[in-house]
């Protein structure tokens, strides 16, 4: 395992800090260890981090662990009767490198993003789409994104499209948590095609197959312009 895949930063990098500041989990747990019966026993800290996704997107796992510098077949595994995949990694180093980017435990209502690159941004964001987003359409000229998450999540996405695709976008409670919802098939295939640029070997293949069944069946307009300013053309 490449205890440093998160220190020298790449917009593959910042994808994966996305993904897991949505889908991944991470543990820091005190135990109190016995030794044999003539030695004391003493503290121990334990330092994990882990993924449970679908079993149906397991290459995405796999996909994980190839840049984490393992053999996926060793290191996803399935669980729940194979309904579901998980990957699992220890270490101390792994740990303090994610919570330097705001992944820290028990995370689902306190999360913000911190020391995200201006430059990286939009991978991150997209890494976080495709860990707790979600696209959905009723014809060709209807489409939505909802992203879940915290406030401070949502609202860092929400200012950061605003910024580069000059439309707004709102940020409301939904339950526990907070819900970031885009509306129209024009802002919906600005957002996406601001997104996936350039990244489409990083993203889930699930969700990257519906954007491009919904592009091709839809013309981009007026939005198009926008998306051409965002990304220097």
């Amino acid at each position: 395992m490449n205890k440093h895949a998160f220190t020298e930063q790449s917009h593959e990098m910042f994808y994966w800090i996305g993904f897991l500041m949505a889908d991944g989990n991470v543990y820091i747990q005190r135990r109190f260890k016995k030794h044999g019966p003539t030695e004391k026993p003493s503290w121990d800290t334990r330092y994990k981090l882990s993924i449970g996704l679908q079993s149906r997107d397991k290459g995405h796992l796999e996909k994980f662990s190839r840049f984490m510098g393992c053999d996926p077949d060793k290191k996803v595994r399935y669980e729940q009767n194979n309904r579901a995949v998980r990957i699992e990694f220890e270490s101390r180093d792994l740990i303090e490198s994610v919570m330097h980017y705001g992944i820290v435990p028990k995370k689902s209502l306190t999360a913000k993003p911190i020391n995200i690159p201006e430059e990286y941004a939009r991978s991150f964001i997209l890494g976080y789409y495709d860990g707790d987003g979600n696209f959905s359409k009723a014809t060709c000229q209807t489409a939505t994104v909802v992203i879940d998450g915290s406030e401070g999540v949502l609202e860092y996405i929400k200012k950061h499209l605003q910024k580069y695709l000059h439309f707004e976008s709102r940020v409301a409670p939904n339950r526990s948590i907070f819900r970031l919802g885009i509306w129209g098939a024009l802002k919906v295939q600005a957002v996406l095609d601001y997104l996936y640029n350039g990244n489409e070997t990083l993203c889930l293949e699930r969700k990257y197959n519906q954007y491009r069944s919904f592009v091709d069946g839809f013309t981009l307009s007026p939005y198009h312009s926008q998306f051409s300013r965002a990304m220097g053309k």
